[in-house]
């Protein structure tokens, strides 16, 4: 059976799974959503899998959901994904950006500061070296990365308090790609076209990584709760990009094993 991949987009949230195709007619695919979901909730969602070689998207309706089999009423057919949608992944969280009115150059000089400064750190640097390290130097290290985090954490609330942040808004991820990352609003202040400075920082337990960025909006689509719009990194370091990249790669293939083992 093909393995299927479930987007649904709601008024300030985009959640994705895998699934597996059990039926198209009627479309069933087995899945399993996180707990409390509201279905009833979502503006629309879309099935994304392989037929006979080709990318097939559809637009659908969930219409039963009963233990992990949940069964659709397709709309419509849609244009196929394009690479940069189809390994974005979902991640909560929360980034601080500014729109860039005027000349960008200090923001393009700002954003190659800082990610210079993220690559010098300590954290990064024993990131980096982790893995070649034998078991018990490892240790070692991991407690060292956790300490630099710590330091980096009070750091950032020093920063804040002296409000070096004070002209930009604090926007709610969606989800992330190598490509860029899409956001939620609820001031619908942004258009396509902008161009925007992103300090953020993926952060998901024992996996951690800043980044400063110059993007663009390349997408907007507006709810009853604001507005959630797509970008694509304009500028930003190649080698963090790649652990964006790896990062992302390594979530995907987790959701894709869970979903084969339903």
């Amino acid at each position: 059976m093909s393995t299927v991949k479930l987007k649904i987009i709601f008024d300030d949230n985009v959640v994705r799974t895998y699934g597996i195709l059990v039926s198209k007619d009627p479309f069933k695919v087995n899945l399993r959503l996180p707990s409390g979901l509201p279905l009833n909730e979502a503006i629309s969602a879309q099935l994304n899998f392989f037929e006979a070689g080709q990318n097939k998207v559809y637009e659908v309706k969930p219409i039963r959901y009963s233990g992990n089999t949940m069964e659709f009423v397709v709309i419509k057919e849609l244009p196929a994904k394009s690479d940069r949608s189809h390994y974005r992944i979902d991640y909560r969280g929360y980034f601080k950006i500014k729109k860039i009115e005027g000349d960008p150059t200090e923001y393009y000089q700002n954003v190659k500061r800082i990610n210079e400064s993220i690559k010098n750190s300590l954290s990064y640097r024993i990131k980096s070296v982790i893995s070649k390290e034998i078991p018990q130097m490892q240790y070692v290290l991991w407690y060292l990365f956790e300490l630099d985090n710590k330091i980096d954490e009070i750091l950032e609330i020093l920063k804040e308090q002296k409000c070096i942040y004070s002209d930009f808004m604090v926007i709610k991820s969606v989800d992330i790609s190598g490509g860029g990352f899409s956001f939620f609003s609820n001031e619908k202040i942004f258009e396509v076209g902008d161009i925007i400075f992103v300090d953020g920082i993926i952060d998901d337990g024992s996996i951690k990584i800043k980044f400063a960025s110059i993007s663009k909006i390349v997408s907007r689509h507006e709810t009853k709760k604001g507005i959630i719009c797509g970008t694509v990194f304009e500028e930003i370091d190649n080698d963090i990009r790649e652990n964006i990249v790896k990062y992302v790669f390594d979530k995907d293939r987790e959701m894709l094993k869970e979903a084969k083992n339903l």
